[in-house]
């Protein structure tokens, strides 16, 4: 997880922008730990502004920075030379690019550019020992002078919105929640948390290690109750210190000959999700350290809590507000409710006469978060205004047609006057024909 500051630093990196599609706002804070690790993409416009295809992305790395700022130069590049991207195949494009990019580490030129960017030279596996039996299973290579990204990794979710769908991809422990328009959470649609605490991923993660226990083995086959035991009682924690368990880099816990690059120990596989455009109002996407459960409940870490707090302050803020101040707005009320439980936590410990260490998980992480709003109310005026074009142009067709009417129906008046007048002047005719004939 890294070390950790007494003191935050609260410095913020942010940035608005829109255009006519939508309008967004992002801030990252280093908060308690003691460097930043997380980087964005910054320029979401930069694929295909013809086509409104934009690209959002947070890296939120570990063990050093360095394959997260990677990652944010040059995700854009492998998105949109891969063909799938091109051919509009995009969840597969963004399927392959995953996997591509984390396999260009292993490339001398990667490597090279990686020592430019590194801040460190040595690994750093936390508070955690236990890496031997990882070590005797998979058999990484010595990590005296090699690939950075070796040791170093970073979690990654990516947002690429489309002109009729928005995808999100995510390696990791970061989240997005979408918004619909009736400014509803997506239950259905949260990405999934690729963590040791999922249930599916540690299933995954006994397979890999050949901890797979066949619950209908015959009784002879269980001479060693305690070897038994000890093989259901798998622990992740033991073979790899990292507590997420999918995310680009760390190729020591990928090393493994005889299986793919997607079902590595640490494998980079994303899962995606899509959502119809029409659909969303927002998307709220954070880093763990925005996201991630604290202990106290009264501090806004639950998934549903924070998208409620900021939904609310999206809705009733002054439309001259920027996204991203609504952001460092909410880093703060973070930092300063941590900052309230660690004082209520010493006087109470002071009382106590003991001493509590602090294990809170959210404090150690930098603080990364991006809003995104979708503006559909363009396209509901040009739908109303097409609707008023209509119903002018039927108005205009119905008179019209009442017009048309009206003159049928003087030109039936005046021909029936016209047939009487004749039928009178023939009738007055035979009349003064029958007068003369009676004369005779």
């Amino acid at each position: 997880m890294g070390e950790k500051l007494e003191k935050p630093i609260t410095t913020k990196s942010s940035l608005d922008n829109e255009n006519n599609i939508i309008k967004y706002g992002m801030s990252e804070m280093q908060a308690y730990k003691k460097s930043m690790e997380v980087f964005s993409i910054k320029n979401p416009d930069i694929i295909e502004q013809n086509k409104n295809i934009f690209l959002f992305g947070l890296f939120d790395g570990h063990n050093g920075s360095e394959v997260a700022k990677y990652l944010s130069l040059h995700f854009s590049q492998f998105l949109t030379e891969n063909k799938k991207f091109q051919n509009g195949e995009y969840k597969q494009a963004l399927k392959e690019t995953f996997i591509n990019i984390d396999s260009s580490f292993r490339a001398l030129e990667v490597q090279i550019e990686l020592s430019k960017i590194s801040s460190k030279n040595t690994p750093n596996f936390g508070d955690n020992k236990n890496i031997s039996n990882f070590l005797e299973i998979f058999e990484p290579r010595n990590l005296e002078g090699v690939n950075i990204a070796e040791f170093c990794g970073s979690c990654g979710i990516i947002i690429l919105i489309t002109e009729k769908s928005v995808f999100i991809a995510n390696a990791g422990n970061s989240k997005c929640i979408p918004i619909n328009t009736k400014n509803e959470i997506i239950k259905d649609k949260i990405n999934k948390e690729h963590t040791i605490n999922d249930e599916n991923e540690i299933k995954r993660l006994k397979n890999v290690c050949g901890f797979v226990v066949n619950e209908n083995e015959n009784e002879n086959e269980k001479e060693n109750a305690n070897d038994n035991k000890e093989r259901n009682e798998f622990n992740p924690i033991n073979y790899c210190p990292l507590l997420t368990t999918r995310g680009f880099g760390d190729l020591q816990y990928k090393d493994n000959k005889v299986i793919n690059i997607e079902d590595q120990y640490i494998s980079v596989d994303p899962d995606i999700v899509e959502i119809p455009i029409d659909e969303l109002k927002y998307l709220i996407i954070g880093t763990y350290g925005t996201f991630g459960e604290n202990n106290n409940k009264n501090t806004l870490t639950i998934n549903e809590d924070i998208s409620k707090y900021l939904l609310e302050k999206l809705n009733n803020s002054d439309e001259n507000k920027k996204i991203s101040e609504i952001i460092e707005e909410f880093f703060e009320k973070i930092i300063n409710e941590r900052e309230k439980e660690k004082e209520d936590k010493n006087k109470e410990n002071e009382n106590e006469n003991k001493e509590e260490e602090d294990n809170n998980t959210l404090i150690i992480n930098n603080m990364a978060c991006i809003i995104i709003q979708f503006k559909h109310e363009n396209n509901n005026c040009i739908v109303e205004e097409d609707n008023e074009n209509d119903k002018d142009n039927e108005d205009n067709n119905i008179n019209e047609e009442d017009n048309e009417n009206n003159k049928d129906d003087e030109n039936k008046i005046k021909n029936s006057k016209e047939l009487n007048n004749n039928n009178l002047n023939t009738n007055n005719k035979n009349e003064e024909d029958v007068e003369e004939d009676e004369n005779i």
